[in-house]
């Protein structure tokens, strides 16, 4: 019969192993990352530290993929806009909206295929 040794350092360690191999953790880690550097491309107090055309490309990409991505970002660009400090995150949301629109989100919907009517 196998025992389990209950120490704290024990059952961190388990937990830690579990965790790190759970699929979901891999993809909260992904919104995190993705929430966060939507946050920077649009926040006029610090500047983005890189390329921010990369970087938006970057969020462009990983809105393309179907998945929640799109939702993480936009949830940033609906955050920027409703502030009431001033005009720079807006402006910088709107931008990065506007990427979105002209080249990602627009490819998922009308697809790559064009039809004659």
């Amino acid at each position: 019969m196998h025992r389990l040794d209950f120490s704290l350092v024990n059952v961190r360690r388990i937990v830690a192993r579990t965790v790190l191999t759970c699929p979901r953790h891999v993809i909260v880690e992904r919104h995190v990352t993705v929430r966060a550097e939507a946050l920077a491309l649009t926040s006029d107090t610090t500047l983005y530290d890189g390329d921010s055309d990369a970087a938006s490309g970057e969020l462009v990409e990983a809105c393309r993929e179907c998945n929640t991505a799109l939702a993480v970002v936009m949830s940033v660009v609906w955050f920027r806009t409703n502030q009431s400090k001033g005009g720079g995150p807006i402006v910088l949301a709107l931008r990065l909206l506007s990427r979105l629109l002209t080249e990602g989100v627009s490819l998922i919907i009308g697809g790559e295929k064009t039809y004659s009517v």
